[in-house]
Order: C-alpha cells, then structure tokens, then sequence
C-alpha cells in the first residue's frame, strides 16, 4: 500500500500477533513496521548480498533535525538509505526495530545453525530442507528478536501447519495429516534456538520455546514388499523404462535411500572390487561409506553402463551418471533421474495412482529379507547406513571388515533371487535366478 500518515494510522495488528510490516507499493524497500504502540519507518535493501534493515525513525518522535517524523519525511529519508545501500554503502544507523525487546533474531539464529550443520558436514539436502521450511513457516518472525517467540505461538504454528497440510498419496495414515512436517519444523526451531545460545554463551536462557509443543508420536510406516508379492513386483519392474527399472532393481539390492540412489556416479563404481563408493549419504560426508555390491548388481551396473553409452550418446553421455534421464524443458540436459517411484493414470478411476512403490519400501524389504537371512544386526546397520554402536561399548569397537559385509551383501542377494524366482526366469539379457544363485554362492566360497 502507500505509506502515509493516513493509511498507518488506520492499521491494526491482527489478533495474536505484536507486529505488522507494511511495505510501501512505489518505493521498493521503504516500509514501516507496525507495534502496540509505535510506527517505526524502516528502509530494507541488500549490502554485499546480505539483506539488512534500518530503522529510520518513529512516527511523531523527533529526529536529528529536531523535527518530528512523518511519512513524508521517512519517504524523502528512506530515497537517501536506499541510493545508499544501493552503491554498497551501508548507513551508519541502528537496526530496524525487530520487536519490543531487540536483540538477536530468528534469522540470525537460523544462520547459526545452518554454519554449524555445515561445521558438521550435515548432507547439502538437509541444510537446504530446514533453511526452506523455516524461512517458508515462520516468515513472520524471521527478523524479530528470537526471544519474542513464546510457547504459545509454537503451539499454535504446530497445529496451523497440521491444518493447513495437504494429503499425500502414500504417507502413513496411523499419522495425523501433517504431522511429521509440523514435528520437523518445530524440531528445527528449537535446533536454531540452541545454536544461537550456544553462541551467545546462554545468553538467551534455559527456556526454549519449542519445548512447550507436544509433538505426535509418530507411528512408523512398517511397508514392505511381502515374499509372495515379490514375483508381481519383478514383473511390474519389467514394464517400466529400463533406467527407471534398474533404479528400482538397485534400490531392491541395496536398501539404499532414493536421493543416494538416484545420484549414484560412475567415478564411485569400481566393479573389480565390486564396491560402491557413497560419499554424501544422510548424514553428510562424515557418515561416507562404501557399499559392498553383490552379483546382481555388478550385473546390473554392467549392463547400465552399455545401454547408456548407447541411450544418451546423442546428449554427450550420461554426464557420469549411472542412473540419468533428460530434462523436460529444451534444450535438453542429462540429470539424475528425479524419482524412484512411479504414478500412472488408472484409466478407470481418471486418478493418477501409485504403480510401483518408493525406495523406502524397497529398503524395509531389503532390511526384512536380511534379518531373516540371519544378517546380524551390526552388519544390517552398516549396509543400510544406519547408526549403530550405541547399545554397547563392544558394539561401538566393532569395525566391520569389507569381504566380510561382501559376503553378507552376496547372502542377501541370494535371498531376494529365492523370492524373486518365479518373475526372474526367462527375461533377456538378464541372468536366470539359477545363474544369480550359483554366482551368489561361488562368491561365498
């Protein structure tokens, strides 16, 4: 809107909240931020790439020039800032007022955070999720003093997210609509709190606000492919594109997680010591690993490699992707393929539905099929890259040798094939269940 005079005074702060900003609809970054009790004109511009905010001054109080400030004046004032910021200068003037109290904001615990996940070497994926729901979720309160946020407003972010979510087709319907979004990002608000005390040496207190929320107890998903619906998951495989049907075969042998699985390059492949290197998984860098591979999939990579050479030679290659596909937009540009699962039109509903499942479901069946397969549970958590050694000290000693998990993973392979079996047989260019049997158990010998 414009600012004026007339227009701010007529604003109110609506119900429940300490604080409006107004930005002014004809000149870009002049606004004025609106309290209980006070108009505070404020300019807000980029300085170095770094979005800053400043305080003008405050509707009727007086200024340098002794002179009370008006809208018109804050606008003349706010043309200078601006011409400023803009030449890279900044004013030699307080912050913008963030809330009664000042201080630290949630923005700047945000960054906090986000330097020490990086500190940590967190996956790239879960420092750019947290950044993006928090500035989505909590928009408002980004450049407000962090200690303005109360418990109450937690709660009632929590349940507003739960509202307004959207059903999913294949999320867990033992869980409330939303719920593990609102836990995420409850739970990433209070991480930022806690960087930010860290830094400031608990200068905000011992009270998080996020701690008034009771978060749902989620119910965990417990899908998976059960043994006698193998055969009919093969055979539907078999229809899909044969990138997409070895992602999905990949994914079946490894247990492994769709963004790790899908991004899988040739330069982490070495097929003569039939290992897979995976140097970002969930975690980061430091939970990197190295995945033993067993004969289906040393098959598989074998056969992915031909087939991209001749797939995608017309776009330069597979850009050293072992699973690649083309962008939608032209011109076309060779990138990992974007999703494990896969939604067909069901004719006779006019849904788009479900065809094949998830990586997740692959991965409980994989992790099911090896518990069965007397797998121990020190070996399963290596291969599935799960957190393991926190049940004993001799657990935490333990450092599983590679030939050793090779000799696992070639068991497990051998113990899908069993299920697999019937869909198996009498496909072209793909070994029998007799072939992968025998290599599994030549392997173990």
């Amino acid at each position: 809107m414009k600012i004026s005079n007339e227009t701010i005074s007529q604003l109110t702060l609506p119900p429940g909240k300490s604080q409006l900003v107004v930005w002014d609809d004809k000149l870009p970054g002049f606004g004025v931020v609106i309290g209980r009790r006070k108009r505070t004109f404020v300019v807000e511009a980029r300085v170095e790439g770094r979005k800053r905010r400043i305080k003008i001054g405050v509707l009727g109080e007086l200024g340098g020039d002794r002179m009370p400030w008006t809208a018109t004046l804050a606008r003349d004032e706010a043309k200078t800032i601006v011409g400023d910021m803009a030449a890279g200068r900044l004013p030699d003037r307080p912050s913008a007022p963030r809330g009664a109290a000042g201080g630290p904001t949630l923005r700047d615990a945000l960054d906090a955070h986000l330097a020490r996940m990086r500190k940590k070497q967190r996956a790239e994926r879960s420092i750019e999720t947290l950044e993006s729901e928090v500035k989505k979720y909590l928009a408002p309160w980004l450049d407000r003093p962090i200690t303005d946020l109360t418990g109450a407003q937690m709660i009632e972010l929590h349940e507003a997210i739960k509202a307004g979510a959207r059903a999913r087709a294949g999320s867990n319907r033992s869980n409330a609509k939303g719920a593990p979004l609102a836990n995420r990002v409850i739970a990433s608000v209070s991480a930022c709190w806690n960087s930010l005390n860290r830094k400031l040496e608990g200068s905000l207190g011992n009270w998080n606000p996020a701690k008034a929320v009771d978060r749902d107890v989620l119910k965990p998903k417990r899908e998976r492919v059960a043994d006698d619906q193998l055969p009919a998951w093969w055979a539907t495989v078999q229809t899909l594109s044969p990138v997409r049907r070895d992602l999905q075969i990949f994914c079946m042998f490894t247990g492994m997680r769709s963004e790790a699985a899908r991004h899988v390059r040739w330069e982490h492949v070495n097929l003569a010591t039939k290992s897979l290197s995976v140097p970002a998984p969930k975690g980061g860098e430091a939970k990197a690993f190295s995945l033993p591979l067993g004969p289906t999939l040393v098959e598989l990579l074998q056969r992915r490699r031909r087939d991209n050479a001749e797939r995608f030679e017309e776009h330069g290659g597979d850009a050293g992707f072992v699973f690649p596909s083309l962008s939608r937009a032209r011109p076309f540009v060779v990138q990992p393929i974007a999703e494990v699962k896969e939604r067909r039109l069901n004719a006779k509903t006019g849904m788009v539905e479900k065809y094949v499942s998830g990586p997740h479901v692959s991965r409980r069946t994989y992790l099911s099929v090896a518990a069965e397969s007397g797998i121990g549970e020190l070996d399963r958590s290596v291969l599935a890259n799960h957190a393991f050694g926190r049940h004993s000290v001799n657990q935490s000693y333990i450092e599983q040798a590679f030939p050793h998990l090779l000799d696992c993973q070639t068991k497990i392979d051998a113990a899908l094939w069993a299920r697999i079996r019937p869909a198996w047989d009498g496909h072209p260019g793909l070994p029998t269940a007799h072939d992968a049997i025998h290599a599994s158990t030549s392997a173990r010998a």
